[in-house]
């Protein structure tokens, strides 16, 4: 300590002595234990000086029957004594036997099939007689009631020239799917008399609709639609004799000629056929042939629009195919407006003139 100012060295251990005497002044009391409250059991030994195990010769005997006193085989039986756990299936008079058990108590639980599982607290595993464990009635299984059904036959109708085989019948019915109990959607394929069956169809309300064979398995288009978006509406009554539903298909089947701005016919162009309202729905491509011809078939009636590719040219064409359309579309090739627009005088970037220098003012000028 000099000049009257106290230096680290002394404040260190002043404040370790203080710490040590609050540590000692707020430490809990002890609390006294009595002796004779603890109990010291000792491991019994043999005399060989190995300890001995608590005994396990319990034994558990049961008979698993129902309300009137029948046996129950090939029951589940399962048995906690502790944190042991035992399980035995029934025998077929309805016993089981559990061997070797620690002593004490324990509880037993027991589940047979279609019917409730049973749990039962057990006292005491050892008893003298076998224990009856009785289970209740058996359980039913969830029935439906039987709803009334028939066959179902569909003959396709069409021009002469339309391929009936391989065009898809469609039964949706009207009731919602996710209702209990609700008949599912049925499908079939023509065959080459356009002829389908249904076996045990559900009686009540459908719509009958028809793919081409290029859409099976799809929601589009339907061939048999009395107005668009609205399909055929039929009615399954319950009858004895087969039910006999006629529907006519509304498709045309056409062919397209492809040529170039020479009238020469192109081969290998793609045409697509896409349906004028909703551009997503497009019919399968088709490729011209060595006269520039493809044909379309099953194609359903209304507004499409037809376009043709070969390389940079391309060729497009709106058409209503209507019951009575016939002959060929022509289509002729031309560039594409998007090259012919990348290509054209007016979308070239124009060219840089040579930068003049600057003039020099007479200041700059060297003298």
């Amino acid at each position: 300590m000099l000049g009257g100012r106290i230096s680290w060295r002394t404040v260190v251990p002043l404040l370790a002595l203080t710490a040590l005497v609050v540590a000692y002044a707020t430490r809990p009391e002890s609390v006294p234990i009595d002796a004779g409250s603890l109990t010291l059991v000792a491991p019994q030994v043999d005399v060989e000086g190995r300890v001995a195990l608590p005994p396990r010769d319990a034994q558990f005997r049961a008979r698993v029957v129902d309300e009137a006193d029948a046996p129950i085989a090939d029951a589940m039986v399962c048995l906690t004594i502790g944190d042991e756990l035992r399980c035995e299936r029934s025998a077929a008079d309805g016993s089981v036997d559990f061997a070797g058990l620690p002593r004490g108590s324990g509880e037993v639980v027991v589940v047979a099939t279609r019917r409730d599982p049973l749990r039962e607290l057990l006292p005491e595993v050892s008893t003298p007689e076998p224990r009856l464990l009785v289970l209740g009635p058996e359980l039913q299984p969830l029935r439906f009631a039987a709803r009334e059904r028939s066959t179902v036959q569909v003959q396709l109708q069409g021009p002469a020239a339309a391929e009936l085989a391989g065009h898809e019948v469609v039964l949706l019915p009207k009731q919602a799917p996710y209702e209990l109990d609700a008949p599912l959607v049925v499908r079939a394929l023509a065959d080459a008399q356009g002829a389908v069956r249904f076996d045990e169809v559900r009686v009540g309300a459908y719509t009958l609709e028809v793919r081409p064979p290029w859409a099976v398995g799809s929601n589009w288009p339907d061939l048999v639609a009395t107005a668009p978006a609205a399909g055929l509406a039929v009615e399954v009554p319950f009858s004895a004799t087969p039910v006999t539903i006629a529907a006519t298909v509304s498709a045309q089947r056409i062919a397209v000629r492809v040529l170039d701005v020479a009238k020469r016919p192109v081969s290998g162009a793609v045409i697509v056929w896409r349906w004028t309202a909703e551009e997503r729905r497009i019919a399968p491509a088709v490729t011209t042939d060595a006269e520039g011809r493809a044909r379309s078939a099953s194609l359903p009636l209304g507004r499409w629009t037809i376009i043709a590719r070969a390389g940079a040219q391309q060729a497009q064409s709106e058409l209503l195919l209507e019951a009575t359309t016939s002959g060929e579309v022509e289509l002729t090739l031309a560039p594409s407006e998007n090259k012919a627009q990348s290509e054209s005088p007016d979308n070239k970037s124009p060219e840089k003139s040579p930068e003049k220098s600057p003039e020099k003012s007479p200041e700059d000028q060297p003298r």
